[in-house]
């Protein structure tokens, strides 16, 4: 089995849960970026979010070719590219980080959710920040949200079995009409 990390708005290597729960398997690691056009078609997305982006996915390969691995970009819809990797790796679970984002974000993810339950890919969202969902009642939430902002901070994982697949590079808003 091949653990693939999606990185969407969580770009760093250290401190990142789902990065070092996939290393912890010791199971082959794939770190994926995905150029989605639909977000960055999103009235919210701008230029600067690009730019921000392009300097982030730079430090996380830079970060990951330090640990042996370089970051893997597509460029497509999310289940379509997950699919396609499929194809290449056999046998995969997806790793990913619990994403608070807009309406574009959260249909993209219950199209992953979708796609991963009808091919039984286990997909295991970790926390990212202090945002409890699906609460039934609000009693309660603060604890919650102290107890998740209160974890121990992680560095960077060790012993990163990466497998090596081929990706776009670190692409520039050019390509995508971005000005």
């Amino acid at each position: 089995m091949v653990e693939i990390v999606w990185l969407k708005k969580d770009l760093r290597v250290a401190d990142h849960e789902a990065l070092w729960r996939a290393a912890g398997t010791g199971n082959g690691v794939v770190v994926v970026f995905v150029y989605e056009r639909e977000v960055m078609e999103a009235g919210d997305f701008s230029g600067r979010h690009f730019l921000f982006q392009e300097e982030c996915l730079r430090e996380v390969d830079e970060e990951l070719r330090k640990l042996g691995g370089e970051l893997v970009t597509r460029v497509g819809v999310v289940e379509e590219v997950f699919e396609g990797l499929r194809g290449e790796l056999g046998e995969v679970r997806l790793w990913s980080h619990e994403e608070t984002g807009n309406g574009v974000t959260y249909a993209r993810d219950l199209r992953v959710k979708a796609w991963a339950e009808e091919r039984e890919v286990d997909w295991v969202e970790c926390l990212q920040t202090g945002v409890v969902r699906r609460l039934e009642e609000r009693d309660g939430w603060s604890g919650r949200w102290a107890k998740r902002m209160g974890r121990e901070v992680l560095g960077l994982p060790e012993g990163v079995r990466f497998v090596e697949v081929k990706g776009e590079g670190i692409l520039e808003k050019e390509r995508f009409g971005i000005e």
